[in-house]
C-alpha cells in the first residue's frame, strides 16, 4: 500500500523505504539522503544574487586619478592666485605714479624761479636746479649693468630679463641672449635729483621742522614740529630699491 506523506525537507515516500523520490530524482537509499540533508546546510529563502565590491588594485587607480586632478586644480589655482597678485600690484603701481606725477606738475606750474639761466639774486625769485647723477639712459641703474653678483663684497644683482617687465630698448639683443625678453635698456633715469620753491595759495605746504639744533648728538638729537606755509623748497628724487624706515619721526619717513 502506498502512503504519501509530506516531511519537512519535501521528501515523497513511495513504498515501504525501499525507493524515495526527492526533487525528481529516484534515490535508492534514503537513510544516507535523509542524513546528508540533515547534516547540510539548510536553502536560504532570501535572494543568492552574488554580491559586487571593488578590489584593491581598481581603488589605488581612482585614488591616483584623483591625485593628478587634485594637483592639476591646484596649480591652476596658484596660477591664477598669481596673475591677480601681479595685475592688483601693476594697478597699484600705475596709481601711485599718476599721483607723483600730479603733485610733480603742481609743483612744476607753482615754481617761483622761471626756467631762464642767470637769475639775479636780488629779485628774490626762488631758485630752481636739476642735478644730473651718474647714471644715464641705457644704463640707468646697477640691475641692468650685466653683472650679477648679489652676495657680499659686490652687492650687484641683475634683473630677470626672461621674466622682467621693464621695457627694452630698441638693440637687438635676442640674437645674443634668445631667451630674454628685455634688456631693461629702457629704464628712465633715475638718479637726477630736481630742487626748487614752490608757491601753493590754495593748498598749503606741511613739514617738519626741526626745534634744537644744537642738540648734544646730532641730527639724531633733533627735535621737530609740524608747520605750515604756501611756500616750501621741494627736492624731488628717487631711490632704487628703498627700505622702510624703522622710524615714523624721521624727515624722510
Amino acid at each position: 500500500m502506498l502512503q504519501i506523506r509530506p516531511c519537512h525537507f519535501g521528501l515523497r515516500i513511495l513504498d515501504s523505504g525501499f525507493q524515495t523520490e526527492f526533487c525528481g530524482t529516484l534515490i535508492r537509499n534514503p537513510k544516507s539522503a535523509i542524513r546528508n540533508l540533515l547534516s547540510g546546510p539548510r536553502p536560504s529563502t532570501l535572494d543568492s544574487r552574488p554580491l559586487h565590491g571593488f578590489t584593491l588594485v581598481e581603488m589605488l587607480v581612482a585614488m591616483a586619478i584623483t591625485l593628478v586632478m587634485m594637483a592639476a586644480v591646484v596649480t591652476l589655482f596658484a596660477n591664477v592666485s598669481n596673475s591677480v597678485r601681479n595685475r592688483r600690484a601693476t594697478m597699484r603701481l600705475n596709481a601711485d605714479i599718476r599721483q607723483a606725477r600730479n603733485v610733480l606738475q603742481q609743483d612744476l606750474q607753482g615754481a617761483t624761479c622761471p626756467g631762464l639761466t642767470w637769475q639775479k639774486p636780488e629779485s628774490n625769485v626762488g631758485y630752481i636746479e636739476l642735478i644730473e647723477g651718474p647714471h644715464r639712459e641705457g644704463n640707468a641703474s646697477r640691475l641692468v649693468d650685466g653683472i650679477d653678483s648679489p652676495l657680499a663684497p659686490d652687492f650687484n644683482p641683475e634683473i630677470d630679463h626672461g621674466l622682467s617687465i621693464l621695457p627694452s630698448s630698441n638693440l637687438p639683443f635676442t640674437t645674443a641672449n634668445p631667451t630674454w625678453v628685455t634688456d631693461g635698456g629702457g629704464l628712465g633715469d633715475y638718479d637726477d635729483v630736481l630742487m626748487l620753491t614752490v608757491r601753493n595759495e590754495q593748498k598749503p605746504f606741511v613739514g617738519r621742522s626741526p626745534t634744537s639744533l644744537n642738540a648734544p648728538n646730532g641730527f639724531d638729537g633733533w627735535t621737530a614740529e609740524t608747520i605750515e606755509s604756501q611756500l616750501a623748497e621741494v627736492v624731488w628724487f628717487s631711490l632704487e630699491n628703498p627700505e622702510a624706515s624703522s622710524n615714523a619721526e624721521s624727515f624722510f619717513g
